[in-house]
């Protein structure tokens, strides 16, 4: 059963420039092409959550990718990043329907391979 049996909203448009810098990522490494189905903008059912990429790997396996940007972080006064209590809560309740989340933070998209790497192998590891 596809996503839009399944009735999930979803559009093929991104919001932001850091989703148009990781779809172009997603695009230029073939990313899709290792997975069953590849949907932009997806709407959570059973919440008010919309997420930024959803790779379906198998009948029972999904990869939700969010790129996050600085509004995601709580920026320590040593320098270091850690998520916010809200995004941490949204995750949560993400995986609790059987999705498995991957984060890009907006820096690591300086790093196209770096980011193609990351979702190659953890793709790889859910098949």
């Amino acid at each position: 059963m596809t996503y839009k049996q399944q009735g999930l909203k979803f559009t093929n448009e991104c919001e932001s420039p850091l989703e148009e810098k990781l779809l172009s990522i997603i695009e230029d490494y073939e990313i899709y092409s290792m997975v069953k189905g590849f949907y932009q903008q997806v709407w959570v059912y059973g919440y008010k959550y919309r997420v930024d990429f959803l790779f379906h790997i198998s009948d029972y396996v999904s990869l939700v990718v969010e790129v996050d940007g600085k509004a995601h972080f709580n920026i320590e006064e040593s320098g270091m990043h850690s998520y916010t209590e809200k995004d941490m809560v949204r995750q949560r309740n993400i995986e609790k329907l059987g999705w498995v989340f991957l984060r890009i933070p907006y820096w690591e998209l300086r790093t196209p391979e770096l980011v193609a790497n990351r979702l190659e192998a953890c793709i790889e590891s859910l098949k």
